[in-house]
């Protein structure tokens, strides 16, 4: 078909060139960029807090099991948007990082999504259904893996999925089904992503800033440098196979 302007398209030719150490870098451009590429990397090394101990975010344990990174980050959100509970996907947590200096890099791999904090209105039998997906999938090392702040949660994955989860605890009381409930989560599962598709049942109560998480964590953390959270028995798991070793979801969050 013709474009606007009446040119019509007669033939096409490519090749893929890889890109390796068979490309040499032009000189010019090289030194272009030069300027703009240590600017960036000094920003990116500053020194924004300090790990008391090593906070685990590697893909195996974060989509499987509570760690003191998803707990940290989950409180983060839940005191962000001074909420009853928060549900972050373990896919959204991309890295770990280990005991001393945490850099502006080290969020930015962690947190490397465009997601921004939301605040929705949820039922208690809302968040129980978003608790049932949330371990689904589990020993499969699946990106839905919640990790929380503000509940407590026992599962049996011995049990069928969407009948794993036999208690729910908000500060110390079995959560009220009926009742209602603010929960910090981030906009991907607010719009059903990892299967989350109750949140958008929810009423949306609003945004935190419009920033994106990872830059909203860099400030809070300049605020709360020291970051020393734990393994607190927040996700409890019964009846769990020594034997077992869960296997690994590739997929994005």
């Amino acid at each position: 078909m013709p474009d606007r302007n009446g040119a019509k398209l007669l033939n096409m030719k490519y090749r893929l060139i890889p890109i390796n150490e068979s490309i040499k870098p032009d000189e010019k451009i090289r030194n272009l960029i030069k300027p703009y590429e240590e600017e960036l990397n000094a920003k990116m090394d500053e020194v924004i807090g300090e790990a008391l101990v090593d906070l685990v975010g590697e893909r195996e344990k974060v989509r499987t099991s509570e760690t003191n990174l998803g707990n940290f980050i989950a409180d983060w959100m839940r005191t962000a948007l001074s909420a009853d509970i928060a549900i972050t996907n373990a896919g959204g947590i991309r890295a770990s990082i280990a005991k001393g200096p945490i850099r502006v890099r080290d969020i930015y791999s962690v947190l490397p999504f465009d997601n921004l904090l939301v605040l929705v209105e949820l039922t208690g039998s809302q968040v129980i259904e978003a608790l049932e997906n949330a371990y689904s999938k589990y020993p499969l090392a699946d990106g839905r893996f919640a990790q929380i702040s503000g509940i407590k949660v026992t599962i049996d994955p011995s049990r069928e999925p969407g009948q794993r989860v036999t208690e729910v605890l908000v500060n110390g009381v079995p959560i009220d089904p009926q009742g209602k409930y603010k929960v910090a989560t981030n906009d991907f599962l607010y719009n059903g992503g990892d299967g989350y598709e109750v949140f958008k049942q929810g009423k949306f109560l609003g945004w935190s800033t419009g920033e994106w998480m990872r830059d909203e964590l860099i400030r809070y953390l300049r605020q709360y440098p020291k970051v020393n959270p734990a393994v607190e028995g927040r996700i409890i798991i019964l009846n769990q196979q020594s034997s077992l070793h869960p296997a690994i979801d590739d997929k994005a969050a």
